[in-house]
């Protein structure tokens, strides 16, 4: 009997000291789950713990936790059960906020001041090396996101990366948002509701005013009509439209965390989406980043000085001496003094690279350049040169953005951005002062495409807007005068070439010269309508005979388009078929390796000739070029008369083009130039390029300047260009534009107009991809418009393989190749997911780069054709 009392009463006390535990370990769960939202060093955590303990409904989760487990605890574990009820909800969480950086970014741009600062910390740092000999683990991360609304709190979070630390500590911000409701299920900002009825209560009293009777009945006949005729109709339209045009600025790429952990610098660049159209952020995009950046601290300034002047100390001792160098005080001189600076100099003086250099190196930690140049394979590789010549790697204090692909730079201050002429007219649409840039620099202005002009026109607006906005035009070609006015008798700084002589001969000289015939270039000459014609047979004809007289040294060959190119290529390989030249074509149907090779410096005894277009006037440099053999014809777009539709047309070139051909022999010694034309046809020839405003249609220039300034006439928008077209060119664009449904007649942009406007198309394909939409059949008009419009060619060595790229679309489609080029996207789309990519892409001679970007440019396509 006393035993079993024994037993009894010990199983008894055993299972009181059992719940007692569990109670002090649901106690210390729920501690737990309020310090995993820790708060500000300058609170008292533990007092706060206690009392969230003890107020009611701590005590109320207590007890009924208490009461579901305290009989079942025997055989179970409170810690498990209590992270199991946290798990799920944060995984509630990430189901509702997949991307909770994202969505904290967009938080922060919907509120009207900045609401929460990110901070990181890494624990451990090994070097690459030590860490696998040592056998020690990834580095730990820190992120900590501290708020100061709705409250002050801070919330951190560990993990083995950068990435992974900032996603856990997001979604424990998210968690606490949207559990104390100061967020919807959306992200957005839910405020208190007794603070907006203060402000409302305290708002100024309305205005009064006064108006005639005759006013009174006009206004009210004018109301009737529109709310039984029109109001309907337009409540319905216009609400879809300004949505779309005002919505705020969409953050599809986290901009707080600049590069991946644990991946190579070589593969840390980043595909970025085109920007939003419109945003309605009160606070604007930095002209840099593209995204709202904050202004650094003193002493991040400090900082950043002292490494600038550290890089710079052997910035002399590293570059090649350029004649620009010997300009760069009287550049940074004259800024001093001059908001707007034009710079003059020919092909290879430096311009390019030492220009912005110099700036950074004078101004230093409050440089925020960035460099506009008319094409991406410039802006890519200058910025390559300078961060080489700098010491450093492209995305530190040098980088790039261009379509689809970018490294910006790191630091927010002492940068230089290089881009395209299309990128900097983006940031001119987010932020139309580009606050926050110091120095805008304009390269190869003299090539005057409507961009150029557009751009030149923005930022005269951006000058007045913006006090600390300084602006410098570079050009090759000595036309200036149409800068110097547009800008007020701007000063101007004039730097000489670093070239060789060149000795000139026209075509009865080479005749004369080699002792050969050309008979149809001379008749080319000679006609009346100025059209000209290359005969590709005597083109071929001078390159060897120039090859078969002259000293080593390369040949380059100036061609007006792809067509020439590729027969002369044909023509020269029958020629030279045992390899003892280099035929190199230059064109932007070329893969970028492929047009790389003209770089390369050829073995003794062979002799590299490079077929390019106007491209190598002064955009690319190749440096061992001695020969030149000058066509003097080059593509241009021009308007048809009659139909007013653009084409593609050979035509001479200018004057100032003709010399800089010219130039291109004299680089690295005293060179020859072949002008395959007369010198009477020579003096035919314009002094300087037409803008190209003045020879294309409108319709995609009107429609873009409808964004610039949505509330002015086209007219007077375009009239204020440094060369504005015609009132006639004008009025064709918009009547165009009108009858395809983007304009009233009162010239605002309609629905339609805004969604086209927001697409990379021109206004017919945009149109023909909206009606798509209506029609079920967006994936293959995505496609097939997204082709048209990059004009991008898919297959590896195409001139050598027509008849193989024939049958190959044929297995696709045999009437129609925009079905083969759309069949051909979405198997490559297929095979993708199947992981098989390589060897179909090897298999059929296809470009995987190429097949990519089209992939890339078409989500962009998708996303403006969204609702």
């Amino acid at each position: 009997m006393f035993l079993r009392k024994y037993f009894i009463s010990h199983a008894i006390h055993r299972s009181r000291f059992l719940q007692k535990n569990c109670c002090s370990q649901i106690c210390k769960n729920q501690v737990a789950q309020y310090k995993s939202y820790s708060i500000l060093p300058y609170v008292n955590t533990t007092y706060v713990e206690r009392r969230k303990l003890l107020s009611y409904s701590c005590l109320s989760n207590l007890s009924n936790t208490y009461r579901r487990y305290s009989n079942s605890l025997l055989n179970g574990d409170a810690t498990q059960l209590k992270e199991s009820q946290n798990d799920k909800e944060l995984k509630r969480i990430s189901q509702l906020f997949p991307q909770p950086r994202v969505t904290l970014n967009e938080l922060n741009s919907k509120t009207p001041e900045k609401v929460f600062d990110i901070y990181y910390k890494q624990s451990v740092v090994a070097p690459k090396g030590v860490r696998k000999k040592m056998g020690l683990s990834n580095n730990d991360w820190t992120c900590t996101y501290t708020f100061v609304w709705p409250e002050k709190i801070k919330f951190e979070s560990v993990a083995i990366s950068k990435r992974q630390a900032a996603e856990k500590s997001a979604t424990q911000a998210l968690h606490w948002l949207y559990k104390n409701k100061r967020i919807d299920n959306k992200g957005n900002p839910i405020y208190d509701k007794k603070v907006i009825d203060d402000i409302k209560s305290n708002l100024n009293e309305p205005l009064r005013a006064e108006i005639s009777e005759n006013s009174l009945q006009r206004i009210d006949r004018i109301w009737e009509d529109y709310e039984k005729e029109i109001k309907d109709i337009y409540e319905k339209t216009f609400e879809e439209a300004s949505r779309k045009l005002f919505t705020p600025l969409s953050i599809t790429k986290d901009s707080t965390i600049d590069i991946e952990d644990n991946i190579p610098e070589e593969s840390q660049d980043v595909e970025i989406d085109e920007f939003n159209h419109l945003s309605d952020t009160k606070t604007p995009v930095h002209p840099i980043f593209g995204r709202v950046v904050h202004s650094p601290s003193e002493s991040q300034l400090a900082k950043r000085d002292r490494i600038l002047k550290q890089k710079f100390e052997k910035y002399d001792e590293e570059i090649t001496p350029l004649p620009i160098d010997q300009f760069t005080k009287e550049i940074t001189s004259t800024l001093e003094s001059s908001r707007v600076l034009v710079i003059v100099g020919a092909a290879g003086c430096g311009k390019s690279t030492r220009a912005p250099a110099a700036i950074l190196r004078a101004v230093g930690c409050n440089t925020t350049a960035i460099v506009s140049e008319p094409r991406r394979v410039a802006a890519i590789g200058l910025a390559q040169r300078v961060a080489d010549e700098m010491g450093e790697q492209v995305g530190e204090s040098i980088g790039y953005q261009v379509r689809l692909h970018s490294k910006l730079p790191r630091p927010s201050s002492g940068i230089i951005l290089y881009c395209t002429s299309g990128v900097l007219l983006r940031r001119l649409q987010l932020n139309p002062g580009l606050e926050g840039c110091s120095h805008v620099f304009i390269d190869e202005a003299h090539e005057r495409d409507v961009n150029t002009d557009v751009t030149l026109l923005l930022l005269k607006r951006a000058l007045e807007i913006n006090p600390n906005l300084k602006v410098v035009i570079m050009s090759a070609t000595l036309d200036i005068e149409v800068f110097t006015k547009y800008f007020d008798s701007c000063p101007i700084v004039e730097v000489p070439g670093r070239t060789f002589p060149v000795q000139v001969s026209y075509l009865n000289d080479i005749e004369e010269k080699y002792r050969i015939k050309l008979p149809m270039t001379l008749e080319n000459c000679g006609k009346e309508d100025g059209k000209p014609q290359v005969n590709c047979q005597e083109v071929v004809n001078v390159i060897k005979s120039v090859d078969k007289s002259e000293q080593e040294g390369a040949i380059l060959v100036f061609l007006p388009g792809w067509a020439e190119i590729k027969q002369v290529k044909k023509l020269l390989d029958q020629i030279y078929a045992n390899s003892t030249h280099m035929v190199l074509p230059v064109h932007s149907r070329l893969s970028t390796t492929e047009q790389s090779r003209m770089f390369e410096k050829p073995a003794p005894g062979i002799r590299k000739i490079v077929l390019a277009t106007n491209i190598a006037e002064t955009s690319v440099t190749i440096p061992d070029v001695v020969y030149v053999v000058d066509t003097g014809t080059h593509k241009e777009n021009r308007i048809k008369e009659g139909t007013g539709t653009a084409s593609l047309e050979t035509v001479w070139v200018s004057q100032a083009g003709a010399k800089q051909r010219t130039g291109r022999a004299g680089r690295v010694q005293p060179g020859h130039c072949f002008r395959l034309y007369t010198k009477e046809r020579e003096e035919s020839f314009a002094s300087h390029s037409t803008p190209e405003i003045l020879r294309i249609p409108l319709e995609q220039t009107v429609l873009n300047c409808k964004t610039y300034a949505p509330l002015e006439k086209v007219g007077t928008f375009l009239s204020l260009l440094p060369e504005p077209p015609t009132d006639r060119a004008i009025q064709l664009a918009v009547h165009d534009l009108i009858d395809l449904g983007a304009l009233s007649k009162s010239e605002k942009l309609t629905r339609l107009g805004i969604l086209v406007s927001n697409m990379t198309l021109h206004p017919r394909l945009g149109c023909s991809l909206l009606h798509s939409a209506v029609l079920g059949n967006v994936v293959a008009t995505a496609n097939v418009v997204s082709h048209c419009s990059n004009n991008v060619e898919l297959f590896i060595n195409a001139p050598d393989r027509r008849e193989e790229i024939r049958a190959f679309k044929s297995t696709y489609n045999c009437k129609s190749d925009h079905c083969a080029l759309h069949r051909i996207q979405q198997n490559y789309e297929n095979v993708q997911e199947e992981g098989d990519l390589q060897i179909w892409t090897d298999r059929h001679g296809l470009r995987k780069d190429r097949l990519h970007y089209v992939q890339s440019v078409i989500a962009i396509q998708y996303d403006r054709t969204a609702p």
